[in-house]
């Protein structure tokens, strides 16, 4: 591609041709393999710098283009995208810059792309998002606030799926059917970071098995090295063939060294309620505090005070799981004490 330029003068801008048309080096296809062997630009136009009397430079640039790749169909493309970039300066404690980009109905390889708008300010160390909104088949991604290379940052995010029929394809799992809604905010510096995330799931269902929706809620604080976070979540309706269960409620809280978890179960058949605490590590070592079981009206309850469950890579150990029943006429109890290897049978052999 050639270009000629003229040297900037004083409240002039250097301007640069445009370009109509620009073929892809042959070094390049070889190295990719799938890189489309010609760029057609409907129109291309670039001015690159404003000299001021005073000195002071002025970064201003316009781009429009209109590409249609050729070359492997698999990879074929149409982009409809304008971008605008302006700004002062190039000390980064001191460059004040804006960018606009808009993308028009578009198509990357087989993925269409409805919309795309951006407006973003960089001012003294700090991407200021004024709006992000990116619309890519039945999904919607929003983004705005500030990013801060040296303070704290504030970011929204907003994830929305209508459907993962249409993008099933390039998810591999072509029988799931789902819908959702994220929102997260993320406030703080790198080694102090403050995160919370709300996530609403709808209508799912793959293979034969069906959920009604999920609420999630989880906040997170990230310090250094170390992070804390706790959540909370409600499933309605989890259903696979005859089993049917209600609602399903967990609280847990974890420093991903350990994890308190509470597990609520209703259903008309079913009800259980377990609260255990987990310690990760080279072996999982489960906490047991409360175990209560109704099925069909047998409820069952962890008569000691802590049952242990150990989890190892040869071996599992259980201690103190006694479980019993207390009907009007009799008692029944189940005692589970010992190891159990992974690799023989139960007899060692």
């Amino acid at each position: 591609m050639r270009s000629r330029s003229r040297p900037g003068r004083p409240g002039q801008f250097d301007d640069r041709p445009s370009v109509s048309q620009w073929r892809c080096p042959s070094a390049w296809q070889s190295a990719a393999g799938h890189v489309p062997t010609e760029y057609r630009f409907s129109r291309f136009a670039a001015r690159k710098m404003m000299r001021m009397p005073s000195g002071k430079q002025i970064l201003n640039s316009i781009c429009e283009f209109h590409p249609n790749w050729t070359g492997n169909k698999e990879h074929e493309s149409d982009l409809n995208l304008n971008v605008f970039v302006g700004g002062a300066g190039f000390d980064l404690d001191k460059i004040n810059a804006k960018a606009q980009i808009k993308l028009s109905p578009s198509q990357v390889k087989n993925i269409a792309i409805d919309t795309l708008g951006t407006s973003i300010d960089f001012i003294r160390k700090n991407l200021i998002i004024n709006s992000f909104l990116l619309k890519v088949l039945s999904a919607q991604l929003q983004l705005n606030g500030n990013y801060s290379l040296q303070g704290n940052s504030d970011l929204f995010v907003n994830l929305k799926l209508d459907s993962i029929q249409e993008i099933a394809a390039f998810t591999g799992i072509e029988e799931l059917e789902t819908s959702l809604d994220l929102n997260a905010h993320v406030l703080g510096q790198l080694e102090n970071l403050q995160g919370d995330v709300n996530l609403n799931i709808g209508k799912t269902r793959y293979q034969d098995l069906s959920l009604d929706s999920v609420f999630a809620v989880v906040n997170a604080h990230l310090t250094g090295k170390e992070v804390k976070a706790q959540g909370n979540l409600q499933a309605n309706r989890l259903q696979r063939q005859d089993l049917i269960l209600d609602s399903i409620q967990l609280h847990a809280e974890t420093d991903l060294k350990s994890a308190d978890i509470n597990l609520n179960v209703e259903s008309k058949e079913i009800q259980a309620k377990l609260k255990s605490m987990i310690r990760l590590g080279e072996i999982i070592n489960v906490a047991l505090s409360d175990l209560w079981l109704n099925y069909k009206g047998y409820a069952w309850k962890l008569s000691e005070d802590t049952a242990h469950v150990s989890i190892g890579k040869k071996e599992y150990e259980i201690e103190n799981f006694h479980l019993v029943s207390s009907q009007t006429d009799t008692v029944q109890s189940i005692s589970v004490n010992g190891k159990i290897s992974r690799t023989s049978d139960l007899f060692g052999k």
